[in-house]
């Protein structure tokens, strides 16, 4: 829990690091991971998926490696796209650079096959109609399956298309100013000025600005029985959000689960751990120190 003398003092649950709360917020309640430079956003993704997976709160770097598990990330930040590598079966894609996949229609080789994809940042690029992009997530999740996807929304009463009705949008540079230009169903044209941009211009130009009731009501359509956004997250791992907008989202089809392959994973991991112990506890030296009061109690 944070200290009573600094209440933006957390542990980070994707590197384990210490903070002290000295960092600059910058509008949140918590400051970047002085170890890995993770966001509060970032680690409330692992926190949802932390609690999706195991039914409880544990860090990234604490997770078993558990290979029967497998993830997809949709544009995940390197920060917990890397630890995910080397703790699942998890494979980083992008929406606008390689390796890249297609959202709107994955291929049928990829449906049913991740335990959870984590979709960062992407649906509000998304070409319409979005709702093909909210069931690719679905068909290529194994049932028991889940996303956690991060996008920005409102609070306001409708999703605001920015592009409405305008086909064959072109984006391009007109002395040094990004423009866009569209084409309306009578055939005539438009034209598109102050554009938003996220990470760089071209691709990732924002097309939308969902609302909170659509983005429940899209993943609803797609199949998403449950769908939960994480209004309250941890202040121990420094997961607090200081506005009730853009907040990570989990959906699953049903009660999310482990594969039966990951259980089993996690029941040897169990067993190895209790026979190291075991074995620890015949040690001379840890009986020597027993002996004297030393050393650790080993069940």
């Amino acid at each position: 829990m944070p200290s009573p003398h600094n209440s933006r003092r957390y542990l980070c649950n994707v590197c384990g690091a210490v903070n002290d709360g000295a960092a600059e917020c910058k509008g949140e309640m918590f400051p970047p991971c002085t170890g890995c430079g993770s966001t509060v956003r970032q680690r409330g993704i692992v926190l949802l998926l932390s609690r999706a997976l195991f039914g409880c709160d544990v860090a990234l770097c604490d997770f078993p490696e558990l290979p029967a598990v497998r993830g997809l990330g949709v544009s995940d930040p390197a920060v917990i796209a890397k630890p995910l590598a080397k703790k699942f079966s998890y494979t980083n894609t992008y929406y606008h650079r390689e390796p890249s996949l297609d959202i709107t229609g994955a291929s049928e080789d990829e449906h049913g096959r991740y335990d959870f994809i984590i979709c960062s940042e992407v649906l509000e690029h998304v070409e319409p109609p979005v709702d093909a992009a909210f069931a690719t997530l679905a068909r290529l999740l194994r049932p028991g399956g889940f996303v956690i996807l991060t996008v920005p929304y409102s609070v306001e009463a409708r999703t605001v298309e920015h592009f409405d009705g305008v086909a064959s949008l072109t984006v391009t540079s007109v002395g040094g100013k990004m423009i866009a230009v569209g084409r309306d169903a009578d055939g005539s044209y438009r034209l598109f000025e102050d554009l938003v941009f996220h990470v760089g211009e071209g691709s990732t130009l924002e097309r939308r600005m969902f609302c909170e009731a659509d983005l429940a009501a899209q993943l609803t359509a797609a199949g998403f029985a449950k769908v939960t956004v994480l209004y309250e997250g941890g202040e121990r791992f420094g997961v607090s959000f200081a506005h009730p907008w853009s907040l990570p989202v989990v959906a699953s089809q049903a009660e999310t689960r482990l594969p039966a392959a990951g259980l089993a994973e996690l029941a040897e991991g169990f067993a190895a751990q209790g026979r190291m112990l075991r074995a620890a506890g015949q040690s001379k030296w840890v009986k020597l120190g027993r002996a004297i009061g030393l050393g650790p109690k080993l069940g």
